[in-house]
């Protein structure tokens, strides 16, 4: 059991909707929390660091990339029991929309896969993480985003 599972209080984290054409890029998560899921790069923020700076490393470990620029979009609690209704998990997820300053990605072992996707398709993903789904529906202005 890491100090993620079963925490004693709420973890801050980051994520980055980055968008191309309207569409979003997501990644299919290789571990725990959410593994096997699509969401969106990011994850938790290291004591001493910045969000902003929580969000550039991630990105740039998951990615292989950097940002150019970047604007606050949404706060999402994820949390998640188990069986006996105990807290598993709880991220408080700060999410950003986020340009690139390209898009030569070089994944990481973190990642099974990545794609970029519609908002429809997004909508109808069985295995899409429920903090994205909820963003997304709260900002359907972000699939306008043509950079």
């Amino acid at each position: 059991m890491s100090d993620k599972t079963y925490p004693s209080q709420p973890i801050p984290a980051v994520g980055a909707f980055i968008v191309r054409d309207g569409e979003i890029l997501l990644i299919r998560r290789a571990y725990e929390p959410c593994a096997g899921k699509w969401s969106i790069p990011g994850g938790i923020i290291e004591l001493g660091e910045t969000t902003i700076d929580a969000l550039k490393r991630e990105v740039f470990e998951e990615l292989g990339v950097k940002l150019k620029s970047l604007r606050l979009l949404d706060v999402y609690d994820y949390i998640s029991k188990d069986e006996d209704g105990k807290i598993r998990y709880h991220y408080v997820i700060i999410d950003f929309l986020v340009d690139l300053e390209s898009f030569e990605i070089t994944p990481s072992n973190e990642i099974i896969e990545y794609g970029f996707f519609t908002r429809d398709e997004m909508l109808s993903m069985p295995d899409l993480v429920s903090s994205v789904k909820a963003v997304i529906k709260r900002h359907p202005e972000i699939f306008e985003n043509k950079g």
